[in-house]
């Protein structure tokens, strides 16, 4: 298991009638979330099932994936992981 150095985090298998004020509170529960982006088909603005969170720190960032990982909403399961940071050349 990889030890989370980055705070943004990727979220999976969200319901697709999800909210990010919903999002910010189950995250706000592993600490300060300071940002929580639903993605949102362009055109359509459908909530695609997936988001971003932005955690103040690391330890928050840990928690949020040790805690919210596998957790079951509207007989979904969240995946819950560190968002891959491209780097640039």
């Amino acid at each position: 298991m990889s030890t989370t150095t980055n705070k943004k985090l990727f979220v999976g298998n969200l319901p697709k009638n999800f909210t990010e004020k919903e999002l910010h509170k189950i995250f706000s529960k592993a600490g300060k979330v300071l940002d929580a982006k639903l993605m949102k088909r362009r055109y359509t603005n459908i909530n695609q099932g997936f988001a971003y969170v932005t955690m103040a720190t690391q330890s928050a960032a840990r928690k949020a994936v040790k805690t919210l990982h596998n957790l079951i909403i509207e007989d979904k399961k969240l995946t819950v992981y560190e968002a891959k940071i491209e780097k640039e050349n």
